[in-house]
């Protein structure tokens, strides 16, 4: 009882306890079949933070930034093995990681020490951001992920991200979140988002897409400042290529290249509104409808 803070946390200590119970219950049951499991809960758990490699970061649009990151095994020895790392880790689509921040007073980052054990560290100098990943894990190589995130100029976590070079080392901890996709559970599914609330659907569409035995229709509204704002722009053209997805860009401002349409996307000159969201739901049983909604605090 003493590990709880009582301060309402979700997932609270107890939670997640109990789930890793339950893993550890089913991973028992696994070994006496004969089965083994690749999920890499030792590269990343939702206790402690664990140490990534930045191993490519790449500008998308103004502001946008995207992070590849690679776990470091740290072995008995103190080595750094960084190649070939089998498995997966273990997050599903729509889950979040949490990356930390070590503040010193003078507010500059502390020099990391690449180690598998946590070293105590005041509350006060520690800050820590949600980031959701936009690949899937198990069609990941070397246990890699994928996130990206805006950058804003007086953001401590964002100075953080901007000044992160490349086979430089940060700490994640994870996962988190209670979305479960089950394929075929509803008919539709209308994902509303503006900017970098784009990232949960990406994984989500992706996996329905590029499962042939899922036939839920997938559509995405968008809303952005204007068509030079779009993330992952090229990704979401190659989705409409699938039947079961269709997008619509939302742009806010007016401006020349919002009229550059290419095939696939759609672009309205107005911000998501009631009456687009109405249109849509039009001779659909709301209950064959699932929609999910990610974005700043006054959209959502």
């Amino acid at each position: 009882p003493s590990d709880c803070c009582g301060s309402g946390c979700t997932p609270c200590v107890f939670d997640i306890y109990e789930r890793q119970l339950q893993s550890w219950h089913d991973k028992k049951a696994g070994d006496t079949q004969g089965r083994r499991s690749d999920v890499r809960s030792d590269l990343l758990s939702e206790t402690r933070f664990k140490p990534f490699r930045l191993i490519r970061k790449i500008r998308l649009t103004e502001g946008v930034y995207s992070f590849t990151f690679r776990p470091v095994e740290v072995l008995p020895g103190g080595c750094d093995v960084t190649e070939n790392i089998n498995g997966a880790l273990p997050y599903s689509i729509g889950q979040h990681l949490v990356l930390r921040r070590c503040m010193e007073s003078s507010n500059k980052i502390d020099a990391e020490v690449v180690t598998d054990q946590d070293e105590p560290v005041s509350s006060s100098q520690i800050i820590t951001r949600a980031y959701t990943p936009i690949t899937i894990a198990a069609q990941e190589v070397n246990c890699c992920f994928e996130m990206f995130a805006k950058l804003y100029d007086q953001g401590v976590m964002s100075a953080y991200l901007k000044e992160s070079s490349v086979d430089d080392i940060l700490y994640w901890r994870g996962p988190y979140g209670d979305f479960k996709y089950s394929p075929n559970s509803f008919r539709y599914i209308l994902m509303l988002c503006v900017g970098t609330g784009l990232a949960p659907m990406v994984p989500i569409v992706t996996s329905i897409v590029n499962d042939d035995s899922d036939d839920t229709q997938v559509h995405l509204m968008y809303g952005i400042r204007n068509i030079n704002h779009v993330i992952l722009r090229d990704k979401l053209r190659s989705l409409t290529q699938y039947w079961n997805f269709t997008l619509e860009y939302y742009c806010s401002e007016e401006v020349e290249e919002n009229r550059i349409v290419k095939f696939g996307e759609k672009v309205v000159s107005t911000r998501i509104n009631r009456e687009s969201v109405s249109e849509y739901l039009i001779e659909k049983q709301l209950e064959q409808v699932l929609a999910l909604v990610c974005g700043t605090d006054s959209f959502t």
